[in-house]
């Protein structure tokens, strides 16, 4: 597949998976108390998040254990038998935006337990939308490419370095508000950068 323009896109929620929160949050779906804590942060926690994503196509193969990337390389033996048999890739970042993190903050201020819960939704809110975007794409080229799971920087022994060529190929601070710290933390927090295998069926 050849190397495309970044395409940014946004998502509309689906429907919370109470038991995914639950699992983020450490306690059991029949928790009542917990049950309790989510009804009271959900409304204002749905409200803030957003669906948004940004992605490429680059082109990729592999030396060995080295991985090129477009105009990246990296040494990584996790990635390149994660990707293995892929001709191109898919390099992604996705977040929920800043207004989830300033919920949170709130609730912080309020109640530890209340932050927590709201944190856990949140976290199954940036995955719920990763899952959105591969399935998408897994439709959109279903005729002829099947996608490898996602893998992340930070991952076996794909050094989390690379995120800094994740933003560089990407600039999701331009496309979705998404920023990289020096000590290479994501802002908005709820956010994921991955790369998905392209392999010709």
């Amino acid at each position: 597949m050849k190397e495309q323009r970044i395409i940014v896109r946004e998502f509309a929620q689906d429907e919370v998976d109470v038991r995914e929160v639950m699992r983020y949050a450490g306690v059991r779906a029949e928790d009542g108390t917990a049950s309790e804590l989510l009804s009271k942060c959900q409304d204002a926690l749905i409200c803030a998040v957003k669906g948004l994503t940004v992605y490429r196509v680059q082109d990729f193969h592999t030396d060995g254990d080295v991985c090129f990337i477009g105009g990246a390389c990296i040494r990584s033996s996790s990635l390149a038998k994660a990707m293995q048999g892929a001709e191109s890739v898919i390099i992604f970042a996705a977040t929920v935006g800043i207004e989830a993190d300033r919920v949170i903050a709130r609730y912080q201020r309020r109640s530890e337990a209340l932050a927590h819960m709201a944190s856990s939704l949140a976290s199954e809110r940036i995955e719920s939308l990763c899952d959105a975007l591969c399935k998408a794409l897994s439709h959109e080229l279903s005729d002829e490419y099947v996608l490898t799971p996602r893998f992340s920087a930070g991952y076996g022994d794909l050094p989390i370095e690379f995120q800094r060529e994740i933003f560089a190929m990407l600039n999701p601070e331009k496309y979705i508000g998404l920023t990289l710290t020096e000590s290479l933390l994501m802002s908005p927090s709820k956010s994921v950068s991955a790369i998905i295998g392209l392999k010709r069926k």
